[in-house]
């Protein structure tokens, strides 16, 4: 997966909001919640369940997020090297996970409740 098509699939989900820091990559939220983010060069981090990061981690394939790994994520350092639909439902998983922990007000005002 190329960095571009991470950046368009996290902007393709329902009202995403995307904070782009200069020298630090782009952050992608739902409601305020941090979901994914890609960091500059060819790395990203990916909220997962918590089940989520030990598979990940003991397979090989993720390390846990410097900071944010007992909060669920996991890292990659080389972007290209995964699977595109792979990713595609990592995301899709991080983003619907997000919005069922935003609170109802905030579903409403994003007129997703």
């Amino acid at each position: 997966m190329t960095p571009e098509a991470f950046d368009a699939a996290c902007r393709a989900l329902p009202r995403v909001q995307v904070e782009a820091l200069k020298d630090h990559g782009c952050f992608y939220r739902i409601g305020g919640r941090m979901f994914a983010k890609s960091k500059a060069g060819r790395s990203c981090a990916i909220k997962t369940a918590s089940a989520g990061v030990k598979v990940l981690v003991e397979a090989g394939r993720a390390q846990p997020a410097p900071y944010l790994a007992e909060a669920g994520w996991v890292s990659f350092d080389d972007i290209e090297s995964l699977d595109e639909a792979e990713v595609k439902a990592w995301l899709v998983d991080a983003y619907r996970n997000s919005v069922e922990r935003l609170t109802h007000a905030m579903r409403v005002s994003l007129g997703m409740d």
